[in-house]
């Protein structure tokens, strides 16, 4: 899947959460007092975590050749 950093920016909230559990990921503790730092650490989260699934697609590819 190719999301850069940018697209998940401007992903709202719901769906990165929706997104992170689709992941299995465990969602950060929700900082109700600030919203704008729980964004960024999801998208940081949900980054990191389809950078990982794809190296791990990638290794499964090349395993199969």
């Amino acid at each position: 899947m190719e999301l850069d950093v940018s697209c998940l920016r401007w992903a709202r909230v719901e769906n990165l959460e929706r997104l992170a559990r689709a992941l299995r990921i465990p969602l950060p503790a929700h900082k109700r007092y600030n919203r704008e730092t729980y964004h960024r650490t999801l998208v940081r989260l949900v980054h990191r975590a389809l950078q990982q699934d794809q190296a791990r697609a990638d290794v499964r590819y090349e395993a199969s050749l």
